[in-house]
């Protein structure tokens, strides 16, 4: 649900005290907490990073922050090594102590579960976990004012590529009501994207095809300060572009997570109407209507091969295989979607947003998409029809499958010629095909059916 809005009696607005130490702070979400809490009157910041003052760019942020009026510490350590932690929190000046912790450090490498190997995981998991984990407890007897762990809207929401950094985020959402049912201050934010250079390449073309918009680190951070000022144990912070949100989000199942949103009401009807997202492509719906079946089925089949590669980032459609399944040719939730909505805009049908799933690869969901003009039911059509079908699907053989189809070729072309005599419709054809090499097999295909 929406976060409540604050009541105009609420409490004075949160300011650091003393020293905040920072995590994570010579990347680009740290240094623009760095620069959120230099300007609200930090006396000492105490910046970590692995790199430490080695870091690029880390003596102009300290020039920077210095400028604003902050005392500044920048200091390498390693956040999952709890000596080295221990060590840092002794060396804080008695005259600025410890008053707050930004655990904002992480790092992703993208990886779907299947390919994920325990070095990866370690590499996620460790500066999330272990360095949350040990300032936790290295701080429990402290008299902090805010104790804050920069989740991810991943925890929340799963995301594909990132099953490890959903999980070392989720880990952080349950420290955070782990030390509020201790007693003990902590807020976990799931940020969404953050723009200023916040987010990961990876991460952030991800999410804004999911939908999610960049933040500006202005308004990251008055978010930051809302939560803080609130009191907050766990909040999702994420700017949205609802339609496209819900279009992909919602695209397998129902999604009672957000489905009592006001903005995700609006975009489920508007799906459910067969609105998409309209691309700049020539409507073919008129075209279409006027060819003839086997020629509506083969354009149709490679408009769906085309904008299928397309989706899964092809320079070419020539090496898809028109019968594989879409899930076996790579495609997640996003393409999906994206091919729905491209399909919908140039044909003009309305396609459910399940469509790929309903129809799951080039050739089903061509022939469906083609019986919507034609009035007929999926798969029907006259024989040429289907032979303008295979013709694409034999364009995208590779070389070990050729002789498995070459052999069955030749037993249809066999089957067709039987009964008939010397001038059965098909006998040619099947003298030729029973004595030709690979070569004339193909030549002979291209002959007869067109080359592709």
């Amino acid at each position: 649900m929406r976060a409540a809005a604050p009541s105009s009696g609420a409490s004075e607005p949160w300011r650091p005290r003393d020293t905040v130490l920072v995590t994570g702070a010579t990347g680009g979400v740290g240094a623009n907490v760095a620069r959120w809490l230099a300007r609200a009157g930090a006396p000492h910041l105490l910046l970590v990073s692995r790199s430490g003052a080695d870091a690029p760019g880390a003596a102009e942020l300290v020039a920077e922050l210095e400028e604003l009026g902050a005392r500044v510490t920048v200091a390498a350590c390693d956040v999952t090594d709890r000596d080295r932690v221990g060590e840092l929190l002794d060396s804080i000046p008695p005259e600025h102590p410890l008053d707050a912790v930004i655990h904002a450090a992480g790092t992703s490498v993208p990886a779907t579960i299947a390919d994920l190997t325990v070095e990866q995981m370690q590499a996620t998991l460790l500066p999330k976990l272990a360095g949350a984990q040990n300032l936790h407890e290295l701080t429990a007897g402290m008299e902090l004012s805010a104790f804050v762990l920069f989740s991810s809207m991943a925890s929340v929401t799963g995301s594909s590529g990132q099953g490890d950094y959903a999980a070392a985020n989720a880990y952080l959402d349950g420290l955070a009501e782990l030390r509020r049912a201790g007693g003990l201050t902590a807020t976990s934010i799931a940020w969404g994207l953050w723009g200023g250079g916040g987010s990961g390449a990876f991460v952030g073309e991800r999410l804004r095809r999911l939908g999610a918009r960049e933040m500006s680190p202005e308004l990251a951070t008055g978010g930051l300060q809302e939560a803080l000022d609130r009191d907050e144990t766990s909040l999702v912070l994420v700017d949205v572009d609802w339609e496209r949100y819900t279009a992909t989000y919602t695209f397998a199942r129902s999604r009672p997570l957000i489905e009592d949103l006001p903005e995700v009401q609006q975009a489920v009807a508007k799906l459910g109407g067969g609105s998409a997202e309209q691309e700049n492509e020539d409507d073919l719906s008129a075209e279409l209507t006027r060819l003839p079946e086997s020629d509506r089925r083969r354009a149709v089949l490679e408009l769906v091969r085309s904008r299928a590669a397309l989706a899964l980032g092809h320079d070419t459609p020539d090496s898809l295989n028109v019968r594989q399944p879409f899930r076996e040719l790579g495609f997640d939730s996003l393409m999906a979607v994206e091919l729905r909505n491209k399909l919908q805009a140039a044909t003009g049908v309305a396609l459910a947003t399940t469509i790929v799933f309903d129809y799951p690869s080039c050739v089903e969901l061509s022939d469906y998409i083609a019986s919507q003009f034609a009035g007929a039911e999926p798969g029907e059509g006259d024989v040429e029809a289907e032979l303008e079908s295979l013709e694409l699907a034999l364009s995208s053989l590779v070389d070990g499958q050729r002789a498995r189809v070459i052999e069955r070729l030749q037993a249809l072309a066999g089957r067709l010629a039987q009964g008939d005599g010397e001038n059965r419709p098909g006998a040619a054809l099947a003298e030729q095909l029973q004595t030709a090499t690979d070569e004339e097999i193909f030549g002979l295909i291209d002959r007869e059916l067109g080359s592709a």
